[in-house]
């Protein structure tokens, strides 16, 4: 495992790997504050086939940092193509209880021990914002908790 290039900084926990649509390579500069960054992508394709984005691939948490809020900004053509997890994240994600997706999003399940019977998850999900409509069979109510990543271990849906 690597670390960081900032001492203050905890190891590196994942690698990235971005893409910039439509251009075979392109070398952006990304203002931060009063500073900017400059981010090489290469190796794109522009063939009407095969097209690919160019890409690039980091464990710097902080150029994930930006990279990642300019790929949410409306319109952006920076994507997120890939994510890697150490082994040692990947075991402290799932003891949590929490998921890791194909495209490396980790989805938190939240559970609630004390609900111990259909009606007490049907109050949970309406705290949570399920309309009570949604919910008028077991069934719903469990691919509604589904939809919610949330989990009732103690809650029998017959």
């Amino acid at each position: 495992m690597t670390t960081s290039p900032l001492p203050f900084l905890k190891t590196i926990i994942m690698r990235k790997t971005y893409g910039y649509l439509g251009v075979a390579e392109s070398i952006l500069q990304i203002p931060v504050g009063k500073a900017s960054i400059k981010v090489t992508f290469k190796d794109g394709v522009l063939d009407e086939r095969h097209p690919a984005p160019a890409h690039m691939e980091t464990e710097n948490p902080i150029v994930i940092a930006i990279l990642d809020k300019e790929a949410r900004k409306p319109g952006s053509r920076i994507v997120v193509l890939n994510t890697t997890y150490t082994e040692q994240e990947k075991a402290a994600i799932q003891k949590k209880g929490a998921e890791i997706t194909t495209n490396g999003e980790v989805i938190e399940k939240k559970v609630y021990e004390e609900a111990e019977s259909l009606a007490d998850a049907i109050n949970i999900l309406k705290s949570l914002g399920v309309k009570a409509t949604q919910m008028r069979n077991a069934l719903r109510v469990r691919e509604a908790a589904e939809r919610l990543n949330v989990e009732f271990p103690n809650v029998k849906f017959n």
